[in-house]
């Protein structure tokens, strides 16, 4: 059963918004993905999935810290994609205050792992660029996932997948140059995409402040 996760109004300079999963993730496991209070002023709250993704394996996806003016916070998703979990994530407003984008998987991650992750706009205001996925993700894995472009203004770097996705799912995603600015970071699937979608996806960022 396909699920959509989205922000149903823009995350502002002042951070008002709410991010909330519509509906159960049903078939193998059933859960629920929620903000349990208002991101307002400076944006406190919570992001988690207060139950696993079973089928394949169990994970939670959270936000530990508050998403503030400067842009704390923590995204992780601790559990593996697998075969019994179609779902597509996006972001359907912009990310105002330090820079304009939108995030999205624009179909589902099946058995064959077709699908495509990208930035549609630039990030602006710290830095330019446009992450995604240029080719599918199919049964031999075979896919690139980069940045095409650097992030500049405050800080260089370049995303990247320098393996394919094979049939055991050997790879590593990383960003080995620092997200500057209002924050470092650094994106990296620690373990392989093998299969049955395990994996792990980390995304930090932490303020200069």
């Amino acid at each position: 059963m396909e699920v959509a996760l989205q922000d149903t109004s823009p995350w502002t300079g002042e951070g008002h918004g709410e991010l909330q999963n519509t509906s159960p993730w049903t078939g193998e496991g059933h859960g629920e993905l929620q903000d349990m209070s208002p991101w307002t002023g400076e944006v406190h709250g919570e992001l988690q999935d207060t139950s696993p993704w079973t089928g394949e394996g169990h994970g939670e996806l959270q936000d530990t810290s508050p998403w503030t003016g400067e842009g704390h916070g923590e995204l992780q998703d601790m559990s593996p994609r697998t075969g019994e979990g179609h779902g597509e994530f996006q972001d359907t407003s912009p990310w105002t205050g330090e820079g304009h984008g939108e995030l999205q998987d624009t179909s589902s991650w099946t058995v064959e792992g077709h699908g495509e992750l990208q930035d549609t706009s630039p990030w602006t205001g710290e830095g330019h660029g446009e992450l995604q996925d240029t080719s599918p993700w199919t049964g031999e894995g075979h896919g690139e996932l980069q940045d095409t472009s650097l992030w500049t203004g405050e800080g260089h770097g370049a995303l990247q997948d320098t393996s394919p996705c094979t049939g055991e799912g050997h790879g590593e995603l990383q960003d080995t140059s620092p997200w500057t600015g209002e924050g470092h970071g650094e994106l990296q699937d620690t373990s392989p995409w093998t299969g049955e979608g395990h994996g792990e996806w980390i995304a930090r960022k932490i303020s200069l402040k």
